[in-house]
């Protein structure tokens, strides 16, 4: 995945305002919005826009990159695409120098992004 400017040559300024207007997250907040209070899904999409920079994709090309069209054009989760995107998020998450119970919360908080748009990813459970 492409995490570096140096490499892709691209700039991006994903801000928590402006992820919001996307699908993807739209969907993510009405999926959420009942169990979370409102702080705690504002830190979320923050997360989820440093992410989006960190990747150089907006939320709904996240998403699909998890996804691949068969020979009859319906859609299945790619394996590939949803391991790329595992790595991109612990890559993330290191980089933000985040280490034991913390690494595992940020990491959970973005994979849940992915569930709530159909993609089964599963991290490890943060204990208290």
């Amino acid at each position: 995945m492409a995490n570096s400017e140096e490499s892709t040559g691209l700039e991006t300024n994903f801000k928590p305002a402006d992820i919001q207007q996307y699908k993807s997250v739209k969907k993510w907040i009405e999926s959420v919005n009942g169990g979370s209070d409102p702080t705690e899904m504002a830190e979320h999409i923050n997360l989820l826009s440093e992410f989006c920079n960190f990747e150089h994709l907006d939320p709904d090309e996240l998403i699909l990159r998890c996804v691949r069209t068969l020979k009859d054009e319906s859609k299945a989760i790619s394996t590939k695409g949803r391991r790329e995107i595992e790595s991109a998020i612990k890559a993330f998450v290191a980089n933000r120098n985040k280490t034991g119970r913390e690494a595992i919360v940020e990491e959970n908080k973005l994979r849940s992004f992915f569930v709530h748009n159909g993609i089964f990813m599963q991290g490890r459970a943060a204990i208290f």
